[in-house]
């Protein structure tokens, strides 16, 4: 972990040891989500922040946030876990995911080996419509990332045209 997130931690740690004492500081769980995004075997991390989040400080989740915690589970290839979680905002009313979002999830059901499950998601994204969610070339890379990574080459070119 960043040298500079370890003292973050420590100081989430003790949050939660007297937590009805203080405020969470939303500032220091993005700094630690952050760097959970970018490292492997941080997932827990990053869902338990989540977790304290919504307990404490439910106002202060946004896309930004969520998308750190999806890269996390993604780099520790824990797709299922990313799929709730998108499920989980797409059932909140105050904040839709958006194509940065959905692109996580996908990645990480390519790392995951579920391309059964990336190219189901490319399927609901184009059925809410371009108004609605307009899938970018990276999204769309994903998606033949995780075709090609489990040798469904077809499936890949298929997609790609």
């Amino acid at each position: 972990m960043p040298y500079h997130s370890i003292p973050c931690l420590k100081r989430l740690q003790d949050f939660k040891k007297v937590n009805n004492m203080f405020q969470i500081c939303p500032k220091i769980c993005n700094i630690i989500l952050r760097a959970c995004s970018k490292l492997e075997n941080t997932s827990s991390i990053a869902l338990e922040i989540l977790d304290l989040l919504n307990h404490f400080a439910p106002q202060t989740l946004d896309q930004v946030m969520y998308g750190c915690i999806l890269n996390s589970l993604s780099n520790d290839r824990e797709y299922a876990k990313a799929l709730n979680l998108l499920r989980s905002m797409e059932e909140d009313d105050h904040l839709e995911p958006n194509i940065v979002i959905y692109t996580s999830v996908i990645t990480a059901c390519s790392k995951g080996g579920a391309w059964k499950q990336a190219l189901s998601l490319l399927y609901r994204m184009i059925s809410k419509g371009k108004e609605v969610i307009n899938i970018d070339l990276i999204c769309w890379n994903a998606v033949i990332a995780a075709c090609a990574n489990a040798g469904e080459w077809q499936l890949a070119l298929k997609v790609f045209n």
